[in-house]
């Protein structure tokens, strides 16, 4: 039996990961500068390499889906190709943009690996535009809805094992800043008898102590058996870009908009103060409340209004 197109893509991108016959450890801005910066086929980093192994999945998936007697790469067509570009508006602009890249990336992929290959995907491929109105922004308005957070946290919570994911579960019990979490969290503050953590030098110098629920506990235990420090303090050893990138791969695998992990930050405050009112707090109170959570130094309406909350 011969092997799937996916299979077949996947070959192809790990032969242009990482070792080529360019010879293995070639630096990307080296590379570019020698070779010129125009795309190459050439895979420089995992991050790139998971990316493009996203995407091509999705493609290959649609392509099962919508022409089922294809079975080789070089069957699939331009026309293809943008059918599943044009499924792509409901996603935002940026999102779309992304697709397309990678697209070009496959294009180069399968042109260096397979002779046969000739699809010429991207010659009158054209970008379509997005039917969303949600615009990627920092601020409150881009506040992830509570259905999307759910599949965001359900595919994090699925897909254990990557530093990222655990990063986002953990999220989920304690919203406090990306770096807090990339570089706060430490084996030696966490206190399972008392069902305490404790994550120093926080913004403003604070020292922030969290309660660990039943289910954190579960999470951060798996996450000191992985040990990613490899015997050192620290949990992660993971970049704040690196858990910001595996949130846009999930958002895009969901086919939502992207959202990065302050995004969940002010989700969290925002079920923090809702429930707030729900207990019969006054407004003033409920925002005071939520000023504590997010360990602000003093309650400011106007930047929670601004960034977190819709009041």
């Amino acid at each position: 039996m011969g092997r799937s197109i996916k299979q077949q893509i996947n070959y192809a991108i790990n032969r242009c990961s990482g070792c080529s016959d360019d010879g293995p450890g070639i630096n990307k801005h080296d590379y570019k500068i020698e070779n010129g910066v125009e795309m190459t086929y050439r895979i420089f980093s995992q991050s790139e390499k998971y990316n493009i192994m996203d995407v091509s999945g999705n493609i290959c998936r649609y392509v099962n889906e919508n022409y089922t007697n294809i079975n080789e790469v070089k069957q699939i067509t331009p026309d293809m190709i943008q059918n599943y570009l044009n499924s792509k508006v409901n996603t935002t602009q940026h999102s779309i943009s992304f697709y397309y890249s990678s697209i070009k990336k496959l294009e180069k992929i399968c042109t260096k690996c397979f002779s046969s290959f000739d699809g010429k995907w991207t010659n009158d491929l054209i970008v379509p535009l997005s039917k969303s109105n949600r615009i990627n922004t920092r601020g409150v308005h881009n506040q992830i809805p509570q259905g999307e957070y759910n599949k965001i946290l359900t595919y994090a919570n699925e897909h254990n094992g990557i530093q990222s994911n655990y990063v986002i579960s953990i999220q989920n019990h304690l919203g406090i800043r990306t770096n807090e979490l990339t570089h706060g969290l430490k084996k030696s503050l966490i206190d399972f008898e008392n069902n305490k953590i404790t994550i120093k030098n926080t913004k403003g110098g604070k020292i922030l102590i969290k309660n660990i629920t039943i289910e954190l506990k579960e999470i951060l235990k798996e996450v000191i058996k992985n040990d990613f420090s490899n015997g050192g303090d620290r949990l992660f050893t993971i970049s704040n870009n690196a858990v910001d990138k595996q949130m846009e791969r999930i958002c895009d695998k969901l086919e939502i908009s992207r959202y990065n992990i302050h995004n969940i930050r002010s989700r969290l405050s925002q079920n923090y103060y809702d429930n707030c009112l729900k207990n019969k707090m006054s407004k003033k109170d409920a925002l005071a409340a939520t000023s504590i959570f997010l360990n602000h130094i003093t309650p400011r309406e106007q930047m929670l209004t601004k960034s977190y909350l819709l009041i």
